[in-house]
């Protein structure tokens, strides 16, 4: 179970989706008999994350709330957050501003219970990639410019080029 999450995570980093969703499906079957409900809620939310990538909207919006319930029943709120910031992502970029302000207010609160450095770069992230997907530029210019440097100190390469090509897709006046 955790070689075919760990395969589908190196493939979701390449962007080879129809493996990445293929691995983290075996996965996510595996984990629902064999395995925790925080490693399964994690595999759900990366098959969402696939799903997402794939513009299957609907299929990572089931992934992400059947990660979410896993990880509310079982008490590991923390764990929530980063969902909430797919989540707020998702409604995003589907024209749900109302959901995606909801969602990114959930992630904050989450977040001042359960501070952490990593948390805080996602919800960051996130709130660039909501503004941009809801077209507010000079919001997602100024979260995606402070997380450039977050994301180097944290040393995550990919979500500092995630930024880096955020910020150069968002026009500025």
């Amino acid at each position: 179970m955790t070689l075919r999450a760990s395969l589908g995570h190196l493939e979701l980093r390449r962007f080879s989706l129809e493996r990445a969703a293929a691995e983290f499906g075996a996965a996510s079957q595996l984990a629902r008999s064999f395995g925790t409900t925080s490693l399964e809620a994690l595999i759900l939310n990366n098959l969402g994350i696939v799903h997402n990538q794939r513009n299957d909207f609907r299929k990572a919006k089931r992934c992400f709330r059947r990660a979410e319930g896993l990880l509310e029943r079982s008490g590991e709120r923390r764990a929530v957050i980063q969902i909430a910031c797919n989540l707020a992502s998702l409604a995003a970029k589907t024209g749900d501003a109302n959901g995606a302000r909801d969602r990114l207010e959930q992630a904050a609160h989450l977040l001042a219970h359960y501070p952490g450095t990593r948390l805080e770069f996602l919800v960051g992230l996130s709130r660039g990639l909501v503004a941009y997907f809801l077209g507010d530029v000079q919001t997602a210019i100024e979260a995606f410019q402070a997380m450039v440097p977050a994301g180097r100190k944290l040393g995550d390469s990919q979500f500092v080029t995630y930024a880096k090509i955020y910020l150069v897709l968002t026009p500025s006046f």
